[in-house]
């Protein structure tokens, strides 16, 4: 279940409920009493009637249910392809600038086309199947009337019945036509509506980690992080990403993580933040296992810095202050000093309340980066800056860095080396150095 997935089920999904319960509110009620009434009083006029109103009630109910068995599996086949002409789209919409770029503009049209065409025979299908529900229980409902009509005349002439009673019996059998086209109009809504709630209920249904413990009140000490056996493996994965990495990261200390594309770096961090949870083995928070503490007392305790920026429309202290909501000023240029971003915050028209437009569009490519993002993409005087300011700062943390940089993972206290989601080697800069494996290697010393 995909973003675009949940796109298409918190709009198209439950716009077609809103729609099929304004349909059956309007109609529930009046068509089954019509119904009900309108058949109890033609039986009413004589059971020499009723063999052919009975017979011709299970005809339209059994019409009505083949029809409702061939639309569900079409239902939801037309859903499954607005999720995947959403996924597309989107796709599309965030890579113009590469789709541009490598002149793909053709390319990506027929990708669009070909789902496009797909998602229209679909619902093309479904809605032919829809349209003739109503002439094929127009019909049978018409051959009863024209069969009332031939018996009435055929018993009106033996004396059992009057033509009064003929004529209401036909009279009552139109409104027993008209509640079962109401009934039908509900019918052929009911397959895409039912399969929209499902879709719906897995997402409420969709297990979330449990609250847990609430933590220590006021701990703002350095917590020890210790990584036990821990094993990560993803649903349909051929192997796990971490696979029973043990690591103990000590109160005030630094932990460089470094290894190559799909070594388990990402995946390993995500286990202290709750993103993730091992599959096996325990993440323990000062002795006590993370799965215990509630996500949010850990959230509040942990900063993340990703590789990407993510800066909303507002000002720049809103932004600052996503991360902890009741900062005051002092603190907001404190945290922009550490970044290297006060002086041109300082420079903007309103400091702290200069407008920030969506995305950040209104700064350049490097301020965005220093008011949200790792070193990664910084240039080497602005790192330096940065990771000066944060080594006064990093004795009252706990911090694990992912680099590529060798020059950043020498800061680290202890550096761990990942490949194929184990450890393959931990200890200082020095002593990977003297070991010549692979950190020595990545140096370029080996």
């Amino acid at each position: 279940m995909g973003l675009s997935s949940l796109l298409t089920r918190s709009t198209n999904d439950v716009g077609q409920i809103q729609g099929f319960l304004f349909i059956s509110l309007t109609m529930v009620v009046t068509a089954p009493l019509m119904l009900v009434g309108a058949l109890a009083l033609s039986l009413a006029q004589g059971w020499r009637m009723a063999p052919v109103i009975v017979v011709s009630g299970g005809l339209l109910a059994v019409v009505v249910a083949v029809f409702i068995r061939r639309l569900m599996p079409w239902a939801a086949g037309l859903q499954g392809r607005l999720d995947r002409v959403n996924r597309l789209l989107r796709e599309q919409l965030r890579g113009i600038p590469v789709i541009r770029t490598f002149r793909q503009e053709d390319r990506e049209r027929a990708r669009f086309a070909v789902e496009n065409d797909e998602l229209t025979r679909t619902a093309l299908h479904l809605g032919r199947i829809q349209v003739l529900m109503l002439p094929v229980i127009t019909i049978v409902s018409n051959l009863t009337s024209v069969t009332v009509s031939a018996l009435g005349a055929l018993f009106a002439d033996a004396g059992h019945m009057q033509i009064g009673e003929i004529t209401a019996t036909i009279g009552y059998l139109a409104q027993i036509l008209l509640a079962v086209s109401m009934l039908t109009a509900i019918a052929a809504v009911l397959p895409r509506a039912v399969t929209c709630a499902g879709r719906i209920t897995d997402v409420l249904d969709t297990e979330t980690p449990a609250p847990g413990d609430p933590g220590v009140e006021n701990d703002s000490r350095p917590p020890a992080i210790v990584f036990d056996g821990v094993t990560v493996a993803f649903p349909g994965a051929e192997a796990p990403a971490v696979d029973a990495v043990s690591l103990i990261c000590e109160p005030g200390t630094v932990t460089g993580l470094i290894g190559g594309t799909g070594s388990g770096k990402s995946t390993l961090l995500s286990t202290v933040l709750r993103f993730a949870d091992p599959s096996s083995g325990i993440v323990s928070w000062d002795g006590r296992d993370i799965r215990l503490l509630a996500p949010a007392w850990v959230r509040e305790r942990s900063a993340f810095v990703g590789q990407g920026t993510a800066l909303i429309t507002g000002t720049v202290a809103d932004n600052l202050r996503i991360g902890r909501p009741g900062a005051s000023e002092d603190e907001l240029w404190a945290a922009l000093e550490v970044a290297a971003a006060a002086d041109f915050v300082r420079e903007r028209s309103g400091g702290l309340g200069a407008a920030v437009a969506q995305e950040g569009r209104n700064f350049s490519g490097g301020q965005r980066q220093r008011l949200d993002e790792a070193t990664s993409a910084a240039d080497p005087r602005t790192e330096l800056l940065i990771q000066r300011a944060l080594n006064r700062l990093r004795r009252s943390t706990t911090t694990l860095v992912i680099t590529h940089r060798m020059a950043t993972a020498a800061l680290a206290d202890q550096i761990v080396v990942l490949e194929d989601g184990r450890v393959v080697e931990c200890g200082t800069h020095t002593e990977l150095l003297a070991a010549g494996g692979t950190y020595a290697r990545r140096c370029g010393v080996v």
